[in-house]
C-alpha cells in the first residue's frame, strides 16, 4: 500500500479515491490521518473525499486543517466535507472563501451559507448571486431560498437589482420555492 501512495504517485485521482474507498473500516481508520497530510495533492484530496462521502463526522479536525491548506483542490474537499456533514465549524468564515479569487471557491461559501443559515449573510449573498459564474450565481441562489428570510430577499433581487443575471437567478429560485423547475 506504501508503494501505491508513495509522494511522486501520479495515478488519477479516481484511483485513490477507489483504493480508499475499498479499505476496510480498521485500516481506513489507521492510513486517514497520514493521507490526509499526504505530500501528494491528489493523495489529501482523495482522502478528504472519501471522509465526507462517508459523512465521516472523526475527519473533521482533518477537514479544518486541509480548509487551510495551500491548494485550492485541498480546501474543496474540506469544503465539500463541511457541507455533507452538515457542519460550518467556526474557522470557517464563508465571508472569506466569498472573497476568492477562483469561482468554486465561492460556490462553496454560497453552499456552505445554505448549511449554516447564517444570519447577516444576505449581504454577501447578494454579491454572490451577482458573481460572474453562473455556478456562483446558482449555488447563491439556493442559499437564500434555503434561507428563513430567504423568499423576501430573493424578491428584493429580483425586483431591485441592476444585474440582469441576478434579478433571472433570483426568478428562477422564487419559482423553485413555487415546485417549478429551476
Amino acid at each position: 500500500m506504501k508503494l501505491f501512495f508513495h509522494e511522486d504517485s501520479s495515478e488519477a485521482g479516481y484511483l485513490y479515491k477507489e483504493v480508499i474507498r475499498r479499505l476496510d473500516d480498521v485500516v481506513y481508520s489507521q492510513w486517514m490521518e497520514t493521507l490526509a497530510v499526504h505530500p501528494n495533492q491528489k493523495i489529501r484530496g482523495a482522502m478528504l473525499a472519501v471522509a465526507a462521502q462517508k459523512g465521516d463526522w472523526s475527519a473533521i479536525p482533518l477537514f479544518e486543517k486541509a480548509a487551510v491548506d495551500d491548494e485550492l483542490e485541498v480546501r474543496l474537499q474540506a469544503y465539500k466535507g463541511f457541507e455533507k456533514l452538515g457542519v460550518v465549524p467556526e474557522i470557517i468564515i464563508p465571508a472569506d472563501i466569498a472573497a476568492s479569487e477562483y469561482w468554486p471557491e465561492r460556490m462553496m461559501a454560497a453552499r456552505l451559507w445554505r448549511v449554516a443559515h447564517s444570519r447577516g449573510v444576505q449581504e454577501f449573498i447578494r454579491d454572490l448571486i451577482k458573481d460572474s459564474s453562473w455556478w456562483v450565481r446558482y449555488y447563491a441562489g439556493e442559499a437564500l431560498s434555503c434561507h428563513p428570510n430567504g423568499e423576501e430577499e430573493l424578491l428584493f433581487i429580483h425586483n431591485t437589482s441592476e444585474d440582469p443575471f441576478a434579478r433571472d437567478m433570483a426568478g428562477q429560485w422564487l419559482d423553485a420555492m413555487k415546485g417549478e423547475v429551476v
